[in-house]
């Protein structure tokens, strides 16, 4: 069951057994928004809340939540029939994020847009106070003509017209909407355009065919990363392009071929450092398995990546 988009909802767990109050938390965000996963970070608590508001085609909901990590596997990605987007706006304390290959630190008052068609996982080490307005392609392509070129990157919420969206966000959630002198449709539409002015250029690149030609190829980055021969030539075999093509696909998307494939292994690299599952993998064992053949390389460009070494990280976790 979807959240009807007409009307206000409000669901909240609290004081109930963690296990318990996990899987039903669990069970409401899956039914009434999307499939995901929650675990909890804190072993003997856990309490969460959500207030809904419809805005039309849109809806805007706000999250609040003991400390977690949100997982939407590929698996659920692919199960999904419709294509929708989060707009993530963290009101308190940083968030930490990974989708698409990047590994983000999210402070307080910045957005970042998520593609739910792709897998993510979020983690609120502090606990979660967040706003997130869910989004579906067909509107949102209404103020931005490419939005998978902004996915994964942050947007600053305290200056111009990010101040200005992340205000009227926090003027629903603060006053509800009942008594709202325009209409849920006319406020979700000023909600779009005043994210396409936060956007700008941003969700601009050369075509539809582009875009959809790049997010062929990041699937392949994905799917490939642990080849340490997977060259822009090869990558381009398999995308049935030209290696100079391709170089233009990544250029029309403001990165590179190089710096997204960096970006995958080293996410992927410290998911194994922090996973208890691979505690006994030598380092050189994580540098093959993230796509690197020379583990002194390996360690060089983690240290420049995350800014710590390979091993400090798997000791103390993320700066």
């Amino acid at each position: 069951m979807l959240l009807d988009p007409t009307i206000d909802y409000e669901h909240s767990i609290q004081g109930r057994i963690c296990g318990k109050a996990l899987e039903s938390w669990k069970n409401f965000l899956s039914a009434s928004v999307m499939e995901m996963d929650i675990v909890s970070l804190d072993a003997d608590q856990f309490g969460a809340k959500m207030r809904h508001f419809g805005l039309g085609q849109i809806s805007l909901n706000q999250f609040y939540s003991t400390p977690q990590r949100v997982v939407r596997s590929h698996s659920m990605a692919r199960r999904s029939s419709q294509a929708t987007y989060e707009l993530v706006f963290v009101l308190e304390k940083p968030a930490y994020f990974q989708h698409c290959g990047r590994e983000l630190k999210v402070p307080e008052g910045n957005f970042v847009l998520l593609d739910n068609s792709e897998a993510f996982e979020l983690r609120f080490d502090e606990g979660s106070q967040c706003l997130s307005t869910h989004i579906e392609d067909r509107w949102l392509r209404r103020w931005i003509a490419h939005p998978k070129a902004i996915v994964a990157s942050p947007f600053d919420g305290t200056q111009s017209w990010g101040a200005t969206l992340a205000s009227l966000l926090q003027a629903v959630s603060s006053r509800g909407l009942v008594d709202a002198p325009l209409s849920r449709n006319v406020i979700g539409d000023q909600i779009g355009a005043t994210l396409a002015l936060m956007a700008g250029n941003g969700g601009q690149p050369a075509s539809r065919h582009q875009e959809e030609l790049f997010s062929r190829l990041m699937n392949i980055l994905r799917d490939r990363f642990d080849d340490t021969e997977l060259s822009p030539a090869k990558a381009a075999r398999l995308a049935g392009i030209s290696k100079r093509h391709l170089h233009g696909v990544f250029a029309s998307n403001h990165t590179t071929y190089g710096a997204e494939l960096m970006a995958i292994r080293l996410s992927h690299a410290a998911m194994m450092l922090k996973d208890k599952r691979y505690a006994a993998y030598r380092m050189a064992d994580i540098a093959w398995s993230s796509g690197f053949s020379d583990p002194s390389h390996f360690a060089r460009r983690f240290r420049e990546g995350c800014g710590q070494s390979p091993t400090d990280y798997r000791k103390y976790g993320a700066p």
